[in-house]
């Protein structure tokens, strides 16, 4: 996941080469739902941004605001990014979705890319982990081991992302194991 992050973010940042060449260095913005830490989601996307300075040095400068509350309190961080000069924002939880297309849609000359998301627009675009694949094992697992031929899924909200691992399950629950 990490790698496909990395690439993801220096790809996106790439679009952005003729506004890198300034000599004023382009600011990125991340939005993170929890504290960087040393494990999780956010420290993964912080790893990506990391690679980014790596990738492009003082060309770019980066802006983390982390542990953002999804509704009022995410609008609020991504028009002050955006007000402190952002011309790029990574928006690191699918709670920001709504938010972060509205404000795509405000202010077309800021590039965003959502975690999660499934709306696209001409400057807003999505990415997400492969999940499903592990859902896959864990859902074979379960098929093999059931002794009642009968799989409970407990899910969050029926968005593509949750709706492609319990579909990763129940297919591979079928597979292992068809009378369940």
């Amino acid at each position: 996941m990490l790698k496909t992050l990395k690439t993801l973010a220096i790809t996106a940042c790439m679009a952005f080469a003729p506004v890198v060449a300034q000599a004023e260095p382009m600011t990125v913005g991340f939005v993170y739902p929890t504290p960087t830490g040393d494990v999780g989601w956010a420290k993964q996307l912080d790893m990506g941004r990391e690679a980014l300075i790596k990738e492009f040095g003082d060309k770019i400068t980066t802006r983390v605001v982390d542990n953002v509350p999804e509704g009022p309190d995410a609008s609020r961080v991504i028009n002050q990014l955006i007000s402190d000069g952002a011309k790029f924002i990574m928006l690191g939880s699918f709670g920001y979705f709504n938010d972060g297309l509205r404000l795509a849609r405000q202010f077309p000359d800021v590039a965003f890319i959502h975690a999660s998301g499934f709306k696209q627009s001409k400057n807003f675009g999505t990415f997400t982990a492969r999940n499903y694949e592990g859902f896959y094992l864990a859902g074979m697992a379960g098929g093999a081991v059931t002794k009642s031929n009968t799989i409970g899924i407990v899910a969050a909200f029926a968005v593509p992302e949750v709706v492609a691992e319990v579909n990763a399950i129940a297919l591979a629950v079928n597979k292992v194991n068809p009378d369940a």
